[in-house]
């Protein structure tokens, strides 16, 4: 499962859609709980790293 949070008024904001990689909402937590792979990867694109349990 993978949960996205942005900052707003100073409290974590639950994101309910996927961003598209460039939006614009600052991201502060990406929340992994045991995670699909294509979860994993829009992580890794956004971040710009590869997470070595994906192979």
């Amino acid at each position: 499962m993978l949960r996205i949070y942005s900052c707003q008024n100073n409290h974590l904001a639950l994101i309910d859609a996927i961003p598209e990689l460039g939006e614009a909402t600052p991201i502060v937590w990406f929340d992994l709980f045991n995670p699909a792979q294509d979860e994993t990867r829009v992580v890794e694109q956004h971040l710009g790293i590869r997470n070595s349990d994906t192979g």
